[in-house]
């Protein structure tokens, strides 16, 4: 690389770092504080949480009877297993509302049946998750936040292109000379540190940048390939006209084993208003990942109608990046907690980044001050 582009390459790299590294830092830190929020929020009240396993799981109208019993006069929201672990110790969660009141979630044996009680999100654990997500702003946070993922991108590039050395110190680039003068080793853990974990970070960057611009990435995306027309879970309404009662939890359980043998209900959420639908998540019963395999069905509440379905294992390509793919490389549940580890990990190598990104700025810059001193 000619040394006039390698100049320019540099201060890109440079002031990105110097403006947006600090928040890119604290957003990749909160990032991996939630890479396991379930495994957190388990060991934050562990006996709301955490069940002994048994044989088999009760079916969900059973456990939603137990609900209503223990809390009379509240609507029950929904009901299901939490998230997408398979975790066979975790309890399933019920939402459950009095009133106008804000919902409450209650967690139930699967296996027992047993009301295990209330339970919230911890503090620490919902400040982790909204400072990532959004800077406690909304929408306009999600945007800054995708701007940010923006700079680190550039930033990405450049660092490999400044990198990228000559095939015959291909081995040297790989490795930190422990023994080198101070700036020349933090530039080795800064090179390092972003090297073994590059492939990871571009793909949690660029998953992230979907996230927070969704409908500008469907479009553009949509150059390529087909998108969905309709927004991702639109729930038909139920028809109540015919009259009909309204169908239990209990028979739309029965109903969809029959039209999904090979799948298992995950959560259902129950109806809400006289138009309101059943929507049922299902997923099979051992896939690579629960929710990438994941259908949602829309129940009509009173003559069992198939309304919609949506089908993650099955979506355009397009909408499938979009709505399916950036969530679960973005939280590395497509590999499971291997790959999960390796996410918590690359938060860290990120602030690894800036801290040595800075060292070696300000190395450099005590020693150009030097020599202009010596020479004035």
């Amino acid at each position: 690389m000619k040394m006039k582009s390698r100049r320019r390459w540099f201060t890109v790299h440079k002031y990105l770092g110097l403006v947006f590294g600090l928040f890119v830092a604290v957003n990749a830190l909160s990032g991996s504080f939630i890479i396991f929020y379930a495994e957190i929020d388990a060991l934050s009240a562990p006996e709301l949480r955490l069940v002994e396993p048994g044989e088999r799981y009760l079916p969900l109208s059973v456990l939603a009877a137990g609900v209503r019993e223990a809390y009379p006069g509240h609507a029950l929201l929904s009901i299901g297993r939490y998230g997408s672990t398979e975790r066979p110790d975790y309890a399933f969660r019920a939402r459950i509302a009095e009133a106008s009141a804000p919902g409450t979630t209650v967690f139930v044996n699967p296996y027992t049946g047993e009301v295990l009680g209330e339970g919230t999100v911890p503090a620490l654990l919902w400040f982790m998750h909204e400072l990532h997500v959004n800077m406690f702003s909304g929408r306009t946070g999600q945007v800054i936040i995708g701007f940010f993922g923006i700079a680190m991108l550039v930033s990405a590039i450049s660092g490999i292109v400044l990198w990228w050395p000559k095939p015959r110190r291909v081995a040297r680039a790989l490795k930190v000379k422990w023994r080198s003068p101070k700036h020349r080793l933090y530039q080795d853990i800064h090179n390092v540190s972003a090297i073994y974990l590059y492939v990871v970070m571009i793909f949690i960057i660029l998953s992230g940048i979907i996230l927070s611009f969704p409908e500008q990435s469907r479009a553009a995306l949509g150059l390529f390939g087909t998108v969905r027309d309709t927004p991702r879970l639109a729930i038909p309404a139920s028809d109540p006209g015919t009259g009909a009662p309204r169908l239990t939890l209990d028979q739309v359980e029965r109903r969809l084993p029959d039209l999904y043998p090979n799948m298992t209900i995950d959560l259902v959420r129950l109806p809400v208003g006289a138009e309101g639908s059943y929507l049922v998540r299902l997923g099979y019963v051992d896939p690579f990942n629960r929710w990438l395999s994941a259908v949602f069905v829309a129940v009509d509440q009173y003559n069992g109608e198939i309304l919609s379905i949506t089908d993650n294992g099955s979506e355009p390509a397009v909408t499938e990046i979009v709505d399916v793919w950036a969530i679960v490389v973005h939280s590395g549940h497509v590999g499971g907690v291997p790959l999960r580890t390796i996410v918590f990990l690359t938060g860290f190598a990120v602030v690894v980044l800036l801290v040595t990104g800075i060292l070696v700025w300000f190395r450099k810059r005590q020693i150009r001050l030097r020599r202009v001193s010596a020479l004035g």
